[in-house]
């Protein structure tokens, strides 16, 4: 994943579905290096989610923290792709792996529990979110050890090539 805005939405997504900033850090380092884009990729950072341990939104007031914590898993992924995210009725549905009619549903459960005021609230918090810092150094320590490692390749290459070049001259001209 080397696409900052796609990585940075992933992990917006994973600290409002668990609550948890650090471990949805982690768990971000841990997601394959390739998503796909679109509703596709979301349900792979949503299954991720399902995975963690659920905690309370620290990082919004403590009532809307606490209604979202509330909130069955399911319903609160519906809510934040479909409210808070604004995917489409077809995309929250491949992202969350039900069908539109369960979407529906499943809103119409939720009612007006969590209103307008709430989903503001949730999307400027998820817009003052930046990437962890300690994945940003994973990512650059990473991609200098995949550097270093093709400049050990190339050098290798070179000194092969040498080697046969050398052999080639030392045993001279080939008897005519």
């Amino acid at each position: 994943m080397d696409d900052p805005a796609r990585i940075r939405r992933l992990y917006r997504l994973l600290v409002v579905l668990c609550g948890r900033p650090i471990a949805a850090g982690e768990r971000l380092g841990s997601l394959p290096v390739r998503i796909p884009d679109g509703p596709r990729g979301e349900r792979i950072a949503i299954q991720a989610a399902r995975d963690m341990e659920s905690g309370a939104m620290t990082i919004l007031p403590s009532e809307i923290g606490r209604a979202i914590a509330r909130l069955p898993q399911q319903d609160r992924e519906v809510w934040v792709l479909r409210r808070v995210m604004g995917f489409s009725e077809r995309d929250t549905a491949i992202a969350v792996d039900c069908s539109r009619t369960v979407v529906r549903r499943r809103l119409e459960n939720l009612g007006d529990s969590l209103g307008p005021d709430e989903v503001a609230e949730v999307r400027s918090m998820m817009l003052r979110l930046g990437l962890p810092v300690g994945y940003l150094r994973h990512r650059r320590i990473e991609r200098r050890g995949r550097r270093r490692l093709m400049q050990l390749a190339v050098v290798g290459v070179v000194l092969v090539a040498v080697d046969v070049l050398r052999r080639w001259l030392l045993a001279g001209p080939v008897g005519l």
